[in-house]
């Protein structure tokens, strides 16, 4: 390997008196030297032997840049950050990405994603090569960028079907939003009475408006569209039968076309269970249901109906 000579101190001897203490120069010299983190140790010796001490000595040479052009684009709510690195020795053992001033991440890559950030709020990038020895290179070019926020965030399609026992299902369309919602907020008369994850929720009949809004992790949608009930026909398929009701251990279900998809709600709306069928019999386990009141939505391939059932 090759030696350069870029540190010195003065003076290099001398003597001192008890008591006495005398000032030190230590010189850098980088001339000549390609960048790199070069190392060093001044060392002392004593006569008579008080004490060795050794005091370490590191220089850091950026000369070109390490890491530069950052470049930033947006995904959806996601910030993808690109740089480049220009290695005047060995290459960095891994980056900082620094957002806001703050370190924020570490990548052994010369890309980032920074997921789900939080729209129309500028945020400031930049990024380091780092070295398991402490250095730290140079910053790259500082990035400010704010994420728009997303189109078509709204629930769509909100309709509602009469069932028995003056009883109402809400359902819509999940919004068509680059990012799915963490669940909906479901609106009556301007007070919320539910939060879901689903699509269609369960409620009493009434002279009511209701309307929708998904919920994300950076807020609520605008509402859907909103429908106002006044009035509610009770209609009933006779064809499907449901037995025992009151059920205790298993529930039965036989239809005369196939079933889909059943859906059970407790008597607040929440929904408690889901399965996907295939066949014109079903039998359900609602041993583990608590006793009490609960409405079974049937979807066969031709139709839909809720029954209400009582679990013992």
């Amino acid at each position: 390997a090759e030696i350069f000579t870029w540190i010195s101190i003065e003076p290099t001897s001398g003597t001192l008196e008890p008591g006495e203490s005398e000032e030190m120069l230590v010189y850098l010299d980088a001339t000549g030297i390609p960048p790199w983190i070069y190392e060093a140790e001044i060392q002392f010796n004593t006569i008579p032997n008080v004490g060795s001490p050794v005091v370490e000595v590191l220089l850091g040479i950026e000369g070109q840049p390490w890491v530069q052009n950052l470049q930033a684009e947006t995904n959806c709510t996601d910030v993808i950050l690109n740089w480049e690195t220009i290695p005047p020795g060995m290459p960095a053992d891994s980056f900082h990405v620094y957002k806001d001033s703050i370190w924020y991440a570490t990548t052994f890559d010369t890309q980032f994603v920074d997921s789900l950030v939080f729209p129309e709020t500028e945020r400031t990038y930049y990024a380091t090569g780092y070295f398991y020895n402490g250095w730290e290179s140079n910053q790259t070019n500082h990035v400010d960028v704010t994420v728009p926020l997303p189109d078509e965030l709204e629930p769509l399609n909100l309709f509602y079907i009469s069932l028995p026992q003056n009883l109402i299902l809400l359902s819509w369309t999940p919004p068509s939003a680059c990012i799915e919602p963490s669940g909906y907020n479901v609106y009556r008369d301007n007070a919320i009475i539910g939060f879901i994850e689903d699509t269609s929720f369960l409620c009493s009949f009434g002279f009511y408006e209701f309307w929708v809004t998904a919920v994300y992790y950076f807020g609520e949608s605008n509402p859907s569209n909103s429908i106002i009930i006044t009035g509610l026909p009770e209609t009933e398929s006779l064809d499907i039968i449901i037995y025992p009701n009151p059920a205790k251990d298993n529930l039965f279900i036989c239809s005369p076309s196939v079933i889909e998809r059943i859906e059970i709600f407790n008597n607040i709306g929440m929904s408690v269970l889901t399965e996907k069928a295939n066949s014109k019999s079903l039998q359900l386990a609602v041993s583990h249901l608590n006793p009490g009141i609960y409405y079974i939505k049937i979807e066969t391939e031709h139709d839909m109906i809720v029954r209400k059932i009582l679990i013992e």
